[in-house]
This record gives C-alpha cells, structure tokens and sequence, in this order.
C-alpha cells in the first residue's frame, strides 16, 4: 500500500534519529528504503541496529556518485513500486503518533496526493485546519497555501499511477533551486486532481530557515517554478504567499537572504539582477531594485548594514 523513500546524504546521527522515530510508530513494518547519495558515511552498521527486528523490510540503496539532491527525488520517484509512495529527509521533525489511521484512508479513498505537513508547523495548522480527512479537488483548497506547502518534499503522499500522467522529464528542466518535484504541483493544478489532507501534521522542517548560504537562489528558484505555472492567478498567488502576502516580508526575506549571503562573503549582485526580471509584478521589482543599490553600496557601509540588522533581529 505504501512505501517510504530516505533520502540522505552524510548524516548518520539524523537519519538515526529518523529510523528511531519509524521503528516506534505503527509505520516500522512497512517497506521502507535508503537512498544514499553516495556519502563518505559507511551506512551498514546502522542498518544491522535496525533491520530485521525493528523495521523489517528496511533496505539501503547507495549511488555510485552523488547525483545531487533534486535528482535524488526524481530517482526515488522512479523507484517507487507500492501504491503510494511517500518521499522523506534524514533531519526533519516527525509526529508520527498521529499516523494511525493512515493507511487505512489511502486504502479507503485513493486521493492522488495526500497532504501530511507543511515547511512549517504553524502554517499546516493555522491554513488547513484539516479536523475530518476528505478528498478535494486541488483547486477547490486554499490554492497559494497548498503549493507552497508542497514545495517542501515530505509534505506529501503521492500515489505511484499518477507519474504515468505527468511529463517526467521536466524534474530535470527544473532551476537549479531544489524544487525539481515542481512539475508534479503543476500537473496537480492543470489536471485538478484529487487531494486529500491529513487531520495533523505528520512532518515538518527540522528550521524554518532555508540553507541561507544560498537563499537568493532559493527565492529566485521558487518564483521561476512557480511562473510556469499556466494558470497565471495561480501562479501569482503562490508568490504571493510564499513572501507573506506582505511586502514588508518580501523585504526582510529577500534581504536577508543578502545579508548571510554577504556575510559568507558572496557576492550576490547577479541574483538580484536575476531577481529584478523575474519577479511578476512592479511592485517587486521596484523592491528588488532597492535592494540591488544596497548590494552596490561600498564594503564598509555594506557590512555595517549587516552588522546592524542583524543586531536587529533580521534573520
């Protein structure tokens, strides 16, 4: 019925941490795989702890080289051999206690996609409000929230038939911005399937930062995906969400970005030149240019600034 996917990459202590959380919860006798991007780790100690007696039908599949973490997704997809198929990390904070009733809805109502948690706690509880678990229409939820919260790789369940309706090889046209399963969210949205919330949030990011050593990218990533959107409000929407619905917040995220960016000594100019053509509206555009003159200010103002938000609290 359903099968979780690990994907990992040198990180024994977390992905301990994560078989620990399996092994005692009612998900430990379902198939479950390791999908190790070819790190230095020497995984198989850390299998014989767990398997057979504490997940039966655990297995570990290395690469021979590190293929990268968004084709790491897209080889998990394409090994998915149950019904449904529900790709995790080594290092997010699970509530599997809730999972009880699980298999028995998939088994029950076949949605395509079964949303079980968000990037953040807050933002599952307070959007989707999810007391009873029905099947929906994709484009009859709170659209710019549903695929924001998709866009973080364990939220969902995905049922395995669905990828013979999606164009697969568009994971691998996506921008270099860890969102290669965007392509499955559009063809969620342009074919409205059904999709289904869970009543509690399963999973969530271990920090609701992003990696801000390259958060620009990251923010320019997520727009450039959302843009191919074909629906265009859609589109919008999401954006709009992802920053807050708030240009105030579009501000202090995009900035700070710049701020650990500059920080870690980069120089993040040509993201913002970037930044400034793609993003949809003047309004953005107009504040990604301020925040292209403060790039240009000279070094010592420049980390002043830095010095001086982050006393101030902008993360």
């Amino acid at each position: 019925m359903l099968e979780i996917i690990i994907i990992t990459y040198n990180r024994k202590t977390e992905l301990k941490n994560t078989l620990e959380h399996l092994s005692n919860s009612c998900l430990r006798n379902l198939k479950i795989t390791i999908l190790d991007n070819d790190s230095a780790i020497n995984y198989a100690d850390l299998i014989t702890q767990f398997s057979p007696k504490k997940l039966p039908y655990l297995n570990l599949i290395k690469h021979k080289y590190n293929i990268g973490a968004g084709p790491n997704f897209l080889r998990a997809c394409e090994l998915a051999e149950s019904e449904y198929f529900w790709i995790i990390a080594d290092d997010d904070e699970y509530n599997f206690d809730k999972a009880q009733d699980l298999l028995l809805f998939l088994e029950k109502e076949k949605p395509d996609i079964h949303l079980v948690g968000s990037p953040i706690m807050k933002d599952f509880k307070s959007t989707f409000r999810a007391k009873k678990m029905t099947v929906h229409k994709a484009r009859t939820i709170n659209e710019q929230a549903l695929g924001y919260a998709l866009t973080f790789i364990p939220s969902s369940i995905i049922k395995t038939a669905i990828l013979k309706k999606v164009n697969f090889i568009n994971g691998y046209h996506s921008p270099s911005s860890l969102f290669h399963q965007i392509f499955i969210i559009f063809e969620m949205y342009n074919q409205n399937w059904n999709v289904s919330i869970h009543h509690s949030c399963l999973i969530q990011r271990t920090d609701e930062e992003v990696d801000m050593y390259h958060a620009l990218n990251h923010v320019n990533g997520f727009i450039s995906s959302f843009k191919q959107v074909k629906d265009k409000e859609i589109a919008l929407q999401s954006i709009n969400f992802y920053f807050g619905n708030s240009w105030f917040k579009y501000l202090k995220k995009t900035l700070g970005a710049i701020l650990k960016e500059r920080a870690n000594g980069k120089k993040p100019i040509f993201n913002m030149i970037e930044n400034i053509y793609i993003v949809p509206t003047m309004k953005y555009k107009l504040l990604s240019s301020l925040i292209l003159i403060f790039c240009l200010t000279p070094k010592f103002l420049a980390q002043h600034l830095i010095n001086y938000a982050i006393q101030r609290g902008i993360r």
